[in-house]
């Protein structure tokens, strides 16, 4: 059956201009796993790249992690392929091997992934990369960030639209953000499209899978609208973090500068970042410790909170605070010091 102009068609239509910034026209990989969110989305695009006023080039994009049963993993390529050809859609499929990396497993599948959908995209000669991410997921990964101390920039959870790796040019576009996991099931099922099921998305052994199956129940019970609310509030702590951005910005530029204390060194005036808002000293310390190596994403808020308090503070002397990755902070009477070895 023909994908009709419902609720969610229009939906997913106005954030793909409004808020992914996709013209009439573009190239677009939709990256499809098989399952109902992902085929959701391929179906909808289709339909939209049949009208004059979006007009779509579309290309669908598979990624094998080989992460589960081959036999169950093959099923859901040759599921995708077989949907992609019925729609009349080039198909791209790419192996990845998550599991032969050192790390967490979960991290190195996603870096994978999006690593091999950017391919794809060259390949396909696309400047976007759409994936089925909705408002459920969202609220898990604001739910999952919260639980593990997440800042501002981070606790706004998904972006509607970002680079889909700090070096690329190829965008990741997320339209479906504005729908509810439901939804997506309800407008296959009307279509009578079928998807593929992968069992591990109610493995509670899994931070995300448990959420899902304890906490996301609990919240829709208190109200029933969590996940869009979550949306909302996203965009809300999006906006708040672009704020924090800009004055991190200004207070780089006007207390930070390279030291030549250590190679890489950055030299942090402490009188001057007194006069910062906390969560602009502590972005400030999280940018300084990422450009030493000391980790990125693993500087924990309560290892800034407790550099951000020694800064504030007016105890004399010279202290260390060891980083992950062997990078030192030093904080003296003037300075603070992010070096990648100790000075």
């Amino acid at each position: 059956m023909i994908v009709a102009e419902t609720d969610v068609v229009k939906t997913v239509a106005r954030s793909l201009r409004r808020s992914c910034g996709v013209m009439s026209g573009a190239a677009i990989v939709v990256a499809v796993s098989g399952g109902a969110d992902s085929v959701a989305l391929l179906r909808m695009l289709a339909h939209l790249a049949t009208r004059r006023r979006f007009g779509y080039r579309l290309a669908v994009g598979h990624v094998q992690h080989h992460l589960r049963d081959d036999l169950d993993a093959e099923a859901d390529a040759t599921f995708v392929a077989a949907v992609s050809e019925s729609l009349g859609l080039p198909y791209y499929r790419r192996d990845v091997h998550p599991g032969s990396e050192t790390g967490n497993i979960e991290s190195n599948a996603r870096r994978l992934r999006y690593a091999a959908l950017a391919d794809i995209a060259g390949e396909a000669n696309a400047k976007f990369v759409a994936a089925g991410h909705h408002a459920d997921d969202q609220l898990e990964t604001m739910l999952m960030r919260l639980a593990r101390g997440a800042a501002v920039g981070a606790m706004a959870g998904m972006r509607w639209r970002r680079r889909i790796s700090p070096m690329s040019d190829v965008l990741l576009i997320r339209p479906m953000l504005g729908v509810e996991r439901h939804a997506a099931r309800v407008l296959l099922t009307s279509i009578g499209q079928t998807w593929r099921e992968d069992i591990t998305n109610d493995d509670r052994s899994r931070a995300r899978a448990n959420l899902r199956s304890t906490a996301v129940p609990a919240l829709r019970a208190v109200n029933p609208a969590a996940a869009m609310h979550a949306v909302a509030l996203s965009e809300h702590l999006c906006d708040v973090a672009a704020m924090v951005n800009a004055a991190t910005d200004a207070a780089w530029a006007a207390g930070v500068r390279t030291s030549d204390a250590g190679a890489g060194a950055v030299t942090i005036d402490r009188v001057t970042a007194r006069s910062w808002p906390a969560p602009v000293i502590e972005a400030v310390l999280y940018r300084a410790a990422m450009q030493v190596n000391a980790g990125g994403d693993r500087v924990g808020r309560s290892t800034l909170h407790r550099l951000a308090g020694a800064i504030k503070d007016h105890v004399g002397g010279t202290r260390r605070f060891a980083l992950r990755g062997g990078a030192v902070a030093m904080i003296d009477r003037h300075h603070c010091v992010f070096s990648p070895a100790e000075i």
